[in-house]
């Protein structure tokens, strides 16, 4: 599993970064909508990753911190939400107030991320909830 990489973006297509290492290797990983807002081409970037591997593809999601790749892989095991979905919902939260949200059966919260529907707000909170502490 590749669990981090550090290195510089050399380039930018909608969510998906280029990231070369200093072994001359470029990852293509999509990132957060808060890092895109903030990252430019040539910076360096030092990111969590989790690593999808499908039939067709590998797929890397990246991440700012341990927080947020702990609770992308937490969503994963939600009966129903896959990588995409999981990182949608990271990409346009805050680890703290998602935590926040499922301990008070805030089901509005969820709603408002972009392609969440109320059955799976529901769903996410009912399974996450029994595991979060």
């Amino acid at each position: 599993m590749i669990g981090k990489i550090k290195g510089h973006l050399i380039d930018l297509q909608e969510n998906a970064g280029l990231i070369e290492t200093t072994s001359g290797i470029s990852y293509e990983v999509f990132l957060p909508a808060q890092l895109l807002s903030s990252t430019h081409i040539g910076d360096n970037l030092d990111i969590f990753t989790y690593l999808q591997v499908r039939d067709d593809a590998f797929v890397l999601f990246g991440f700012q911190s341990k927080d947020q790749q702990r609770f992308f892989k937490l969503l994963l095991t939600v009966s129903g939400v896959g990588p995409k979905t999981a990182f949608n919902v990271i990409s346009h939260t805050v680890v703290d107030e998602l935590l926040a949200a499922v301990k008070e059966n805030n089901v509005d919260y969820f709603t408002q991320i972009p392609g969440l529907g109320k059955k799976t707000a529901l769903k996410i909170i009912l399974e996450l909830s029994q595991k979060i502490k």
